[in-house]
């Protein structure tokens, strides 16, 4: 079924829809796309240049920097969304599996072959959504995965300088992001921070204890993917972070230890 509608009364982020982008922003000559849809508010979309030899619609998806769990083709998992292969059957929570889609002018449309045997063209974007038999990825047009002034974040991770946003796109510099935390009554502003392909936003000066973090992406020419990010942090100490996704920071005393930040991705 082609442009399904996403029918989803529970969700916890909020989204701005995806509208056709001007044909001077869009680069598809030489990219090919993917949008990841948890559900219906949570999604990401990534862009990478096409490869001559032609890539996979298996090996787009592992662009995506996602863990992921696949049986001979079938997807099982993405992040922590999914089955744990072979200890679980690849499809282990009936109605819900991940499926397989086609984007074009028309809308989505269900793949009729696996993403192994699939090659992309430059133009050509894949998607895969979490869901009962016909849930699509998310609304989107061809033109606006493509549009690099559009901003398309990835999603954060926590590392010793504080947590970062990877995003793609926004070539004309105009995004942004505001970062908050419930400290007692009132809000405290995060100081963000932009470097090359990344958002920084400072944690450290957060006392101990738990906060609710908001993070906002804010991009004149839209956004593609999650605008609005729900996050607890947990406070305890100051030299270990612990993320996930939408992620808990938790930092404890680990007198002497200099491992590196240990980085989970959860999503709920």
């Amino acid at each position: 079924m082609r442009r399904c509608i996403l029918l989803a009364t529970l969700a916890l982020l909020a989204i701005v829809p995806i509208a056709a982008a001007s044909a001077e922003g869009a680069a598809s000559s030489d990219h090919v796309g993917l949008v990841i849809g948890f559900d219906v508010d949570r999604y990401i979309v990534i862009t990478v240049p096409a490869d001559e030899q032609g890539i996979t619609g298996l090996g787009l998806l592992q662009t995506s920097g996602l863990e992921m769990v696949h049986d001979n083709g079938l997807v099982c998992k993405l992040g922590i969304v999914g089955c744990n292969a072979p200890e679980q059957p690849c499809i282990c929570d009936m109605p819900n599996y991940w499926s397989y889609w086609l984007l074009d002018e028309a809308g989505w449309g269900h793949s009729g072959r696996g993403a192994g045997a699939r090659i992309l063209s430059p133009g050509d974007v894949d998607g895969w959504a979490w869901g009962s038999r016909g849930t699509a990825p998310p609304e989107v047009t061809v033109a606006a995965v493509f549009d690099t002034d559009r901003i398309a974040p990835r999603l954060p991770v926590s590392t010793a300088k504080g947590l970062q946003i990877a995003f793609q796109g926004d070539q004309n510099l105009n995004a942004s992001v505001s970062a908050q935390a419930m400290t007692s009554a009132e809000p405290t502003m995060l100081p963000v921070e932009r470097g090359n392909g990344m958002f920084i936003i400072g944690v450290q000066g957060l006392p101990a204890g738990r906060h609710n973090v908001s993070l906002s992406i804010h991009d004149p020419d839209g956004v593609n993917g999650m605008t609005d990010m729900a996050h607890e942090v947990l406070v305890a100490g100051t030299t270990r972070y612990h993320s996930f996704v939408p992620f808990v920071v938790s930092a404890s005393s680990m007198a002497g230890s200099q491992r590196l930040p240990h980085i989970d991705h959860m999503l709920y």
